[in-house]
């Protein structure tokens, strides 16, 4: 469709912060949003040394996270299909929230079986989607309704609700945003 990659990823670095190692955190260390979990699942080996850990975790760059989201959340989640704004929504979530969590909630949101896999069905109707532009606002709304819900379910929602709340609607306002610039531009 178009790439609107490079906007939805300012705003992601935006919000994930540079190395952290809160002991709550279950995915461990992080930086620039890549966790230590994720990095093990993938076998990140940035220093070289044939193991993933803490190292190579402080050893993210910001165009090492960047390359890393493409590869691992928006692709896997075909943004590039759906519309400017409703992307933000979805890779933002599924960088906080699991890629397959927001494929569900995706589905769930354009009124499908909620498989987890954007196979053929699902992919369709995230191209209809796109020239719907009616339905735009109504299936974003539903997808922030729902990663809302899901962080009311977290078990650590009283130590990071607040957080994670702030950035779903600062997400949700963006998307806002690029949905009426895109109409804009039309």
């Amino acid at each position: 469709m178009r790439g609107n990659f490079e906007n939805c990823m300012t705003f992601v670095l935006r919000h994930e912060g540079r190395f952290s190692q809160d002991p709550d955190d279950t995915g461990g260390a992080t930086n620039y949003g890549i966790s230590l979990r994720f990095a093990r699942s993938i076998h990140l080996d940035l220093d070289g040394d044939g193991e993933t850990t803490v190292d190579d975790i402080r050893l993210v760059t910001p165009t090492v996270a960047t390359q890393l989201y493409r590869e691992h959340f928006w692709s896997p989640l075909f943004c590039d299909l759906i519309p400017e704004g409703v992307d933000l929504v979805l890779v933002d979530g599924a960088i906080n929230q699991g890629v397959n969590r927001l494929a569900r909630l995706l589905q769930r949101s354009l009124g499908l079986v909620d498989d987890g896999v954007l196979g053929p069905v699902s992919q369709a109707a995230m191209g209809a989607l796109a020239v719907h532009p009616e339905l735009h606002q109504e299936v974003l709304l539903s997808l922030a309704w729902r990663r809302a819900k899901k962080y009311s379910e977290a078990a650590t929602v009283n130590r990071h609700g607040n957080g994670w709340y702030r950035r779903l609607f600062e997400a949700y306002d963006a998307s806002l945003t690029m949905l009426g610039s895109a109409g804009k531009e039309k």
